[in-house]
């Protein structure tokens, strides 16, 4: 069994069903989340996100990460 299924899975089950997620978490959405709603949400700069997600090009972070950074934008412009 990898780590991922037997060290992370769990903790995400648990998270999961503490608030009512009734779909399976994965470490997937996990770091979407992470890189979305935790860092580029709260204008931590691109190249940081990058490097805590192990990327090793900038641009595999701004092609994945770049229309959240836009949408989080025109969000707080308007509210």
């Amino acid at each position: 069994m990898d780590q991922a299924k037997c060290c992370v899975y769990p903790y995400l089950k648990e998270i999961g069903d503490l608030v009512g997620i009734e779909f399976n978490l994965t470490h997937r959405i996990a770091r979407k989340t992470f890189a979305s709603a935790v860092l580029l949400y709260n204008n931590v700069l691109t190249e940081v996100v990058s490097r805590l997600l192990g990327y090793s090009k900038l641009q595999t972070t701004q092609e994945s990460y770049g229309r959240l950074r836009k949408r989080g934008l025109v969000w707080r412009l308007i509210n």
